[in-house]
C-alpha cells in the first residue's frame, strides 16, 4: 500500500514537472530571437544569415563565430550572391613597393621590408574569431592583384602604356601557368602557400593571383591555415626594367 502510494505521487510529481518544463520551453520559444547580423544580435557567420533571412541583399552585417559576447563581434561583407561568403576586408588593402630593378637572380622584394616590417592585418578578425570562421567554413578565398606602373620621366616620344609587364600587350589576356611564377605570397601559418592552391592570371596589364584553400575531412585535415595572406614578395622578372613601382591590391579574405 505504502509502495503504491509513493509510485502514484512519484508520476503525479515526473507529471507536474513535465508540465513546468513544457510552459518553460514555450516561453523560451516565444522570447527567442533570431540572428539579424547587427552588433547587438550577431549571427554565426554569413551562410547562417542567408539561411535563416533569404531575403537580405549583399551588405555589411556582424558577425560572432565564437558564439561569446557580442562585444568582439566583426563587421564583414555577407556575399549572399556568392552564396553566403563571410568576407572580412584586409588593412589596407592596398600598398605599393618601390620597384628596384635588378638582376634576374637577384632575391625576392617583399612589401614588408619596405613597410617597417608590417604585415597585411584584418578589420577586427582577432585570433580567436579567424579559428572559429575556419572551423565554421568548409573553404576560403582570397584575390591579389600585382600593377607595374613605369617611371613617369620616360622619353616624350614613347607612347606606350605607363603600365607594363614583361612580354605583355594591350590585348593580353592569357594564362601564365606554363612561365615560372613571379609572386610569392606568405600565409598566416608564417610560410609561403604553395603554388598549386594558386591561380595566376594576365589581365591586361595586371597579374591576377587567386587562392583558394579547402577545410578539414575525415581523410584530410586541411589547409584553412594557409589563408589570410600576410605578406607579398615579387621577383625580379615580374615587371619591365623601366617600372618604378609595384601596386598590391588585395581582396578580401572570404569563407563559405
Amino acid at each position: 500500500m505504502l509502495l503504491s502510494y509513493w509510485k502514484r505521487t512519484f508520476r503525479i510529481g515526473s507529471r507536474r514537472w513535465s508540465e513546468e518544463e513544457e510552459e518553460e520551453e514555450e516561453e523560451e520559444e516565444d522570447s527567442f530571437s533570431w540572428p539579424q547580423g547587427t552588433k547587438e544580435d550577431p549571427a554565426t557567420s554569413c551562410y547562417e544569415l542567408g539561411l535563416i533571412h533569404p531575403h537580405l541583399s549583399d551588405g555589411f552585417f556582424y558577425m560572432d563565430p565564437n558564439q561569446g559576447c557580442p562585444h568582439d563581434s566583426v563587421r564583414v561583407f555577407c556575399n549572399f550572391t556568392a552564396g553566403g561568403a563571410t568576407c572580412i576586408e584586409p588593412l589596407p588593402s592596398q600598398i605599393k613597393l618601390s620597384w628596384k630593378p635588378k638582376k634576374k637572380n637577384a632575391p625576392v622584394q617583399w612589401f614588408s621590408q619596405q613597410h617597417a616590417g608590417n604585415k597585411f592585418e584584418y578589420s577586427g578578425l582577432d585570433v580567436v574569431q579567424l579559428r572559429f570562421l575556419r572551423l565554421h567554413s568548409l573553404s576560403s578565398s582570397q584575390l591579389l592583384t600585382l600593377r607595374c606602373s613605369e617611371n613617369s620621366s620616360r622619353s616624350a616620344g614613347d607612347t606606350s602604356s605607363a603600365d607594363h609587364l614583361v612580354g605583355d600587350t594591350p590585348s593580353a589576356d592569357h594564362l601564365v601557368g606554363d612561365t615560372p611564377s613571379a609572386d610569392h605570397l606568405v600565409g598566416d601559418s608564417g610560410t609561403e602557400i604553395p603554388s598549386h592552391f594558386t591561380s595566376v592570371s594576365r589581365r591586361g596589364y595586371e597579374v591576377e593571383v587567386s587562392v583558394t584553400v579547402r577545410g578539414g575531412t575525415e581523410l584530410h585535415r586541411g589547409d584553412m591555415q594557409l589563408l589570410p595572406v600576410r605578406d607579398v614578395g615579387v621577383e625580379p622578372t615580374v615587371c619591365s626594367p623601366t617600372v618604378s613601382e609595384i601596386t598590391a591590391v588585395l581582396g578580401p579574405l572570404c569563407f563559405l
